[in-house]
């Protein structure tokens, strides 16, 4: 990889020295985040590039792949009758180190000793961090055979994709295959809560990473009143705000023009 092997090794012995813990607040949501220092990340860097980069993945693993963003992941269930969404719950942290371990000595056929070292430089405290270089990755990667054993639940001109944490298939009484994937999800060591596995008709909005999916993509109408709202009340800056307008013109220009009407209308 271009690094010694010594430098290598002294870090793997004490990774967990280079990572700088924190926790950030979405709502109601709180996420452990554990970004690694500038050795370990630029470790981390070439681990994903010259390892993890090589392995294939199906169509179906969208997320952290290049050309790919939550709008051609949404944008694949366009139109559908049905939209079945389930989220893994914990989904990094549920990754432990014997999983990563596993993962490097049986499918890339390193020995214990290197599968042991890329294992300590690619976990934290014992499991996959949200944050690390190489956590998306190795989630993708892990994620295959799952994938493939959804793929022959659902069946026919179903769709599938699967974003990270986010598991979305649609198609005609797609509801029909909810609990086996379920029970599929589970059995690979993964979790989901019933609150979470959502099963959308055609005649309510269907969301998919956040993008409504029904006719057109869209940003949902809830969303886009809530950034008004932030801005009106001062609660997103200048910067954020044109960070979220921006973003609602990527999933589609003329909702995105009139979101900025309405922000303008507010500065007056």
């Amino acid at each position: 990889m271009g690094i010694p092997a010594d430098v290598l090794q002294d870090i793997s012995l004490s990774a967990e020295k280079y990572y700088h813990p924190f926790q950030k607040v979405s709502g109601t949501k709180i996420r452990k985040i554990a970004n690694p220092s500038k050795p370990l990340k630029a470790i981390q860097k070439q681990i994903a590039e010259k390892l993890l980069s090589l392995v294939p993945l199906p169509v179906e693993i969208c997320g952290g792949r290049k050309g790919m963003s939550i709008r051609e992941n949404a944008k694949t269930h366009l139109g559908q009758p049905e939209v079945v969404t389930i989220d893994l719950k914990d989904c990094f942290p549920s990754i432990s180190f014997e999983a990563v371990f596993d993962l490097f000595r049986n499918d890339f056929g390193y020995s214990k000793e290197v599968s042991g070292m890329l294992t300590k430089l690619t976990t934290y405290r014992r499991s996959l961090p949200q944050g690390g270089v190489t956590s998306g990755a190795l989630v993708n990667i892990l994620l295959i055979p799952l994938c493939a054993q959804i793929r022959t639940i659902i069946t026919g001109t179903s769709k599938l994709t699967v974003w990270v944490d986010d598991i979305t298939f649609s198609g005609k009484d797609v509801r029909k295959y909810c609990q086996e994937v379920v029970l599929t999800v589970q059995h690979f060591g993964f979790r989901t809560r019933s609150r979470k596995v959502k099963v959308m008709s055609n005649n309510q909005p269907q969301i998919v990473t956040g993008t409504v999916t029904n006719k057109k993509l869209s940003i949902p109408k809830k969303k886009i009143i809530s950034f008004v709202n932030d801005f009106r009340n001062k609660r997103s800056n200048n910067e954020s705000t044109i960070g979220r307008i921006n973003y609602v013109s990527f999933v589609n220009p003329g909702q995105g023009k009139r979101l900025r009407k309405r922000i303008d209308a507010s500065k007056k």
